[in-house]
């Protein structure tokens, strides 16, 4: 593995609070967001950008980071909600050789006795909520599998790091922060970490290390519910070999110089939004 996709994390601690927050008002936001901004590693690899912001900006879609933003932004926009950015580990079962300990990103909210955790790339139906009164208490909550379409439970508790946490070479929590540890029901033992702390540089220390790794070219529409609506999958970065697939089934797999025009102009008009030069220009 190349050394120099490795950058050192850095976090703040985030004093910012929300005098109230209702929860209706997160699930709407992150339902906009799993309607009108998409998980996609295409944008990124078509303008050879680790900028997240850019993705969002000019694609409505990105890795984790930019499905934060998207919530974040909204949040601000439509309900005056103030939010910041936390590091995350993830499962076993994504994980990759060459990830770090932390190789994701979810959106904090906030309030004055607790925060909200909302990860929109995990497809949660809710947002988590860990009070600072009862921080172990142990609580669950939803996400959807996207490609089951069936709801899977998720339960969490809270709890406040007693040292510092060095992770590795590249990555460190400090001393008191909040850490909300999840596992889905079927797999308890497989377990992941939301730190309540801000990261500043998402795109620099964990963007880069995913886009290095998972080099496939990929774009995972859905709609607010969180039902697949459009997959789209090139094994090889740029190379002619795809997989389309609506509402879960195949419609084309072969060479993309070979799909047909009608669902080519199909998909360009009905998802321009995310792929805003067309199929073609996004994957060449």
């Amino acid at each position: 593995m190349n050394p120099l996709i490795y950058k050192v994390l850095q976090v703040k601690i985030n004093t910012e609070t929300n005098a109230t927050v209702q929860e209706k008002e997160l699930i709407e936001a992150m339902q906009e967001t799993y309607e009108t901004c998409q998980f996609s590693t295409i944008p990124y690899f078509r303008h050879n950008t680790l900028s997240s912001a850019f993705t969002l900006k000019y694609y409505r879609s990105g890795n984790c980071i930019a499905m934060s933003m998207a919530v974040q932004q909204l949040l601000k926009k439509k309900y005056n909600i103030s939010s910041f950015l936390i590091p995350a580990s993830i499962p076993k079962w994504i994980h990759r050789e060459g990830f770090l300990d932390i190789s994701h990103v979810a959106l904090c909210v906030p309030d004055k006795k607790g925060y909200y955790i909302i990860d929109t790339a995990f497809y949660f139906l809710q947002p988590l909520y860990i009070s600072m009164g009862d921080l172990n208490k142990r609580k669950s909550g939803t996400s959807k599998n996207i490609n089951t379409s069936l709801k899977e439970t998720v339960h969490y508790t809270g709890r406040q790091l007693s040292h510092d946490k060095i992770l590795n070479a590249f990555q460190y929590i400090p001393e008191d922060t909040v850490v909300c540890t999840v596992h889905f029901d079927h797999t308890p033992s497989d377990t992941w970490n939301y730190y309540i702390i801000e990261v500043l540089n998402p795109d620099d220390s964990i963007g880069r290390v995913f886009l290095h790794i998972r080099q496939d070219n990929f774009i995972t529409v859905t709609d607010k519910f969180c039902d697949i609506v459009l997959y789209i999958k090139q094994n090889r970065q740029f190379k002619d070999d795809i997989i389309v697939k609506y509402k879960n089934k195949e419609l084309f797999n072969g060479l993309l110089g070979s799909i047909g025009n009608s669902l080519l102009s199909y998909l360009n008009k009905q998802f321009n939004l995310f792929m805003p030069y067309g199929l073609i220009n996004a994957l060449m």
